[in-house]
């Protein structure tokens, strides 16, 4: 893919049309992808993060802003998850406590301040199960069920009720019982015993509610959505896998991304056809 950065991490900056080895990656056991930069946690019990490509705003984490087209250690971290935005990352550490580091301009971070940081600050939060990051937003999914967001908010993807950006997380009311959350560029859906809600950014059908809605700053439910065993957010679009092994998508279809043989968006769960699917995500 586009490797202007150096994020396919080969040590060269050409476009890679086929897929190549990571040079200096052996162990992974997570990887996440952001705007331009990537990250990768290894298996084991030390979990070392090494990440590489772009790193302006320090999304690289090793306490620099250089760019990379090599793998480099990220400072002082190990996580059992990643997760990386357009221009920063969060790890879940060892007791549920989630760092994050890289562009903060509107919170992302989550440490209190809109300062950018190169290196990983731990929040104030531990219990944390799952972290995600849409473009300039960050969630948290804690052992209570409950969702904690930070970050840019001007279309309610935090989920508060408001748009007032947040830099620091943030429970977000009205959610309990949370199985999954998942981030798109600026909407942020949960899944709860099979039933979905989303919120944020709606223009393209992406909460699924039924509306095409520029700004919903508090969670909505997904129409006639049941059964949902995982959920994913893309650009525009959201998809959740059902315990049959079918799909539904919603939100924008301009380029067939809904999977449902067309190319009309829809603001409903649309099936995808396929059948038997073990995973599924959203670019």
């Amino acid at each position: 893919g586009d490797n202007s950065a150096g994020q396919a991490g080969n040590g060269s900056l050409p476009y890679q049309t086929t897929p190549g080895d990571v040079l200096g990656i052996s162990n992974a056991g997570e990887i996440a992808a952001g705007g331009q930069h990537t990250c990768a946690a290894a298996a084991g019990s030390v979990k070392t993060v090494r990440c590489w490509g772009a790193n302006d705003q320090g999304q690289l984490g090793n306490g620099d802003t250089t760019p990379s087209s090599l793998p480099v250690d990220t400072y002082d971290l190990g996580a059992s998850q990643l997760a990386a935005g357009w221009a920063h990352t969060c790890a879940l550490r060892s007791g549920g406590v989630v760092a994050c580091w890289g562009e903060n301009m509107y919170g992302q971070v989550g440490d209190g301040s809109t300062a950018g940081r190169t290196t990983p600050v731990n929040l104030a939060i531990s219990g944390a199960t799952q972290v995600v990051a849409g473009h300039e937003h960050s969630c948290a999914l804690m052992a209570d069920k409950t969702v904690r967001c930070w970050g840019r908010n001007h279309i309610g993807q935090l989920g508060l009720g408001d748009t007032a950006d947040r830099n620091s997380p943030v429970e977000v009311p009205g959610l309990a019982g949370v199985d999954e959350i998942a981030a798109g560029l600026a909407h942020t859906c949960a899944s709860t015993g099979g039933a979905v809600k989303c919120w944020g950014y709606g223009r393209y059908g992406q909460l699924g509610n039924g509306a095409n809605t520029d700004v919903t700053t508090t969670p909505q439910d997904v129409a006639g959505l049941a059964g949902a065993t995982q959920i994913t957010a893309g650009h525009g679009h959201s998809c959740a896998l059902l315990g049959d092994g079918s799909a539904r998508c919603w939100g924008y279809n301009l380029q067939g991304a809904l999977g449902d043989g067309t190319f009309v968006s829809s603001n409903v769960p649309v099936t995808v056809n396929l059948a038997g699917i073990a995973q599924i995500t959203a670019g």
